[in-house]
C-alpha cells in the first residue's frame, strides 16, 4: 500500500489489479488518494482524475479551490507504479475529457461559477497540456464563459469539445503546439451533443439533445458535424427524434456504430406518440452523400404471438436489413430480419452474446 498526498479528507483508497488474462494470475496495489470514478488508460499509463470537492469541510467551511489532482501510474508488464500527479483548475467530466498523445497529457475542465466576497465569477472552461511529469506547458483558460463542458472528443492533435447554456457550440482546439494550444473554430447550433464519436478523421456523430433557443428541451438529436475545415466547422445533417431521451446520451455503451455498413443505432424512449410510448432501439443510416437517414426502430416491449416472445422492427425504406444492434449497454444482439407484410419486420431470431 502506497500514501499519496491527496485533497480529499478521506479513508478510503484506490486499488489497481494486473491479471494476466491468459493464465489467470494477478497482482494488486493499493493506493490511497480517496473516492474517484474518472480513468483513463493507455497501453504504458493509467490517469486517475481525484476532484477537491471535499476541501470546504476540511478547510472549515470555506469555498473549495475547485481543482483536480491527477495521478499518473506506469504500466510495465503486470507491474504498475506510481509516477507523478499534477494539478488543474475546474472539474473533469468523464474519460473523454482526457487523452495522452505522445509524452503529452491532455485535460479538460470546467469551473462553476461560484459568489465570492459578494462578488460572482462565471463559469468558465479550460485546455491543459501536461508533460510526461505532469507539469503544465500549455493551456487554454476562461472558455465559453458561462456555459458548460457537455461533451469532448480527442482526435490526434485536435480536440473537439462542445459547451452548452441556451445554444450548442462546438469548438474546434488545436494542440500541435502542446505549449500553445488554440481555439481554431466554432459552430453555434441549438441543443447540444452530450457524446462525440468519430465518423472518419474529418467527421463527428454527435448525439444528446435538441432545444428551442431559450434552452427547453424538445427531444433526442443526432447530427453529424464536417469538421475539414478547422476554423469553419459546419453541421452537415440531422435527425431529431421528438419528446425522447437516449441512454446514448451519457452511456457510450449503448452507442452502436459501425463505419463498414455506415449504421447507427441508439436505445431511444418516446413519450409524446399520441400520449402513448415507445421504448426501442433507433437504426439509422449514416453516409456523407446522404447524412443521417432513419431505416426504422425496434420494439424492445414483448409481444405475445403464438405463444413466442418477438421484437418488431418498423421499417422505413422497404429493405431487408441484417446487422447487429446493441438493445442495452452491455449485451449485444445478432439480429435477423425478414420483410413479413407491409412495413412491419420481425426480428426472427435472438442471440445474446457476451459483451
Amino acid at each position: 500500500m502506497q500514501y499519496i498526498d491527496a485533497p480529499q479528507p478521506s479513508y478510503s483508497y484506490t486499488l489497481i489489479s494486473s491479471i494476466n488474462i491468459s493464465g489467470g494470475e494477478s497482482s494488486e496495489k493499493a493506493f490511497i488518494l480517496g473516492d474517484s470514478s474518472t480513468l483513463y488508460a493507455s497501453h504504458s499509463s493509467i490517469y486517475i482524475a481525484v476532484a477537491d470537492r471535499w476541501s470546504i469541510w476540511a478547510r472549515g467551511g470555506s469555498p473549495p479551490d475547485q481543482e483536480t489532482e491527477i495521478y499518473k501510474f506506469v504500466i510495465d508488464g503486470k507491474n504498475i507504479s506510481y509516477y507523478a500527479a499534477g494539478n488543474v483548475t475546474g472539474y473533469v467530466l468523464n474519460q473523454f475529457s482526457m487523452d495522452e498523445n505522445g509524452e503529452y497529457f491532455r485535460v479538460v475542465t470546467t469551473k462553476e461559477g461560484e459568489w465570492l466576497a459578494g462578488n460572482f465569477s462565471e463559469t468558465q472552461n479550460n485546455v491543459y497540456v501536461l508533460d510526461e511529469n505532469m507539469s503544465i506547458v500549455g493551456k487554454i483558460e476562461g472558455l465559453a464563459k458561462g456555459e458548460r463542458i457537455y461533451s469532448a472528443r480527442f482526435m490526434g492533435d485536435k480536440l473537439y469539445l462542445v459547451t452548452y447554456r441556451q445554444v450548442d457550440p462546438l469548438f474546434v482546439i488545436d494542440l500541435s503546439e502542446p505549449s500553445m494550444p488554440e481555439e481554431l473554430g466554432n459552430l453555434k447550433i441549438t441543443g447540444a451533443s452530450q457524446y462525440l464519436h468519430p465518423y472518419d478523421e474529418n467527421h463527428i456523430i454527435g448525439v444528446g439533445f435538441e432545444a428551442t433557443e431559450e434552452g427547453a428541451r424538445t427531444g433526442v438529436k443526432v447530427t453529424l458535424f464536417n469538421v475539414s475545415n478547422f476554423t469553419s466547422p459546419e453541421e452537415l445533417s440531422e435527425y431529431v427524434i421528438k419528446g425522447a431521451w437516449s441512454e446514448s446520451s451519457w452511456d457510450h455503451h449503448a452507442f452502436l456504430f459501425s463505419r463498414e455498413k455506415n449504421i447507427l443505432v441508439i436505445p431511444v424512449e418516446v413519450w409524446n406518440e399520441g400520449g402513448g410510448y415507445f421504448s426501442g432501439a433507433y437504426v439509422f443510416n449514416i453516409t456523407l452523400k446522404d447524412g443521417i437517414v432513419y431505416e426504422g426502430r425496434i420494439n424492445h416491449e414483448p409481444t405475445n404471438l403464438e405463444n413466442e416472445t418477438r421484437y418488431y422492427f418498423y421499417e422505413n425504406s422497404g429493405e431487408s436489413y441484417e446487422d447487429y444492434v446493441s438493445l442495452s449497454p452491455g449485451s449485444y444482439i445478432d439480429i435477423t430480419l425478414n420483410c413479413s407484410t407491409g412495413k412491419e419486420w420481425v426480428i426472427d431470431e435472438l442471440y445474446d452474446r457476451a459483451y
